[in-house]
């Protein structure tokens, strides 16, 4: 799988993919020229629009996006510094027989936050599904014949740096709830060894042969590698711990740090993963 990077708060997933993805999605950044207007017509005669303020010094409240049906009644609006329509709209997400958009603003302007991800059906009329404060990439999955949502939580405390930072995965369907979270489905996937494909970690694992660990362990070789190798132990430990597998986070970050600093770093892959709960 492609490496996950973190950009201004913005998930790029590399992995993502759709039954049909609209060309020209509009987005709006405060950074844009007063006044700038994009539309997007979407199922049932619903309309997505972002709208730059014609104020030229709004910041925080740059960007409007307003969803309308098909008479003009709104249906949502939000306003916010940045503003964008997803890749995933136009897909059915949660197999009602009806396709759905995906809406995303931004509430931090920048801050390496806050990127939300709004799930609007485009019945008739269309109406907000589901609302969460979190950036979501959504991916199909072929076995289980359902599109999830990739929640990527950024451990920046663990990190020599916020680009560098280890991060764990969560998974997502919208059922009829909102979110629902299928992790567990996928931790057989997250945790192989020898795992390839959308659901795994082999870019960490591939980090992970036994002689880089012992190099790491034992404070040989170069240090730029020793560093990465921790990461990824980190990253795995960390994975190990939203997957209910503690003992075994213990074990590999044992294997992958000195003796004298792997009862300090186990403590606090724990205490980061215990910050995120009871999400």
């Amino acid at each position: 799988m492609a490496r996950r990077l973190l950009a201004v708060g913005v998930v790029l997933l590399a992995t993502t993919a759709f039954a049909q993805e609209p060309p020209d999605l509009p987005a709006c950044y405060y950074s844009e020229a007063p006044g700038t207007a994009k539309q997007a017509r979407l199922a049932n005669g619903v309309t997505a629009e972002v709208r730059r303020s014609d104020d030229a010094d709004a910041t925080e409240e740059a960007c409007t996006l307003r969803v309308t049906d098909a008479t003009g009644r709104v249906a949502l609006s939000r306003t916010a510094f940045n503003a964008r329509v997803m890749p995933a709209t136009g897909n059915d997400l949660d197999g009602d027989g009806v396709v759905d958009a995906v809406l995303s603003v931004d509430d931090g302007g920048g801050n390496r936050c806050c990127w939300n991800t709004i799930v609007v059906t485009l019945s008739s009329p269309p109406r907000v599904r589901a609302e969460v404060p979190e950036p979501l990439g959504w991916q199909f999955d072929p076995v289980r014949k359902r599109f999830v949502a990739e929640e990527i939580l950024a451990f920046y405390q663990l990190g020599p740096d916020m680009a560098s930072s280890p991060v764990a995965l969560r998974f997502h369907r919208l059922g009829a709830a909102g979110f629902e979270d299928v992790t567990g489905d996928y931790c057989a996937d997250l945790l192989d060894p020898l795992g390839r494909g959308p659901f795994s970690r082999d870019d960490d694992r591939a980090l992970l042969t036994p002689a880089r660990m012992a190099a790491a362990r034992a404070g040989t070789g170069d240090a730029f590698t020793n560093e990465q190798t921790g990461l990824a132990a980190i990253a795995m430990a960390l994975q190990y711990h939203v997957c209910g597998r503690p003992k075994n986070a213990d074990a590999l970050l044992n294997e992958a740090f000195p003796p004298a600093v792997a009862a300090g770093m186990r403590d606090r892959v724990a205490a980061a993963v215990s910050s995120y709960r009871p999400k």
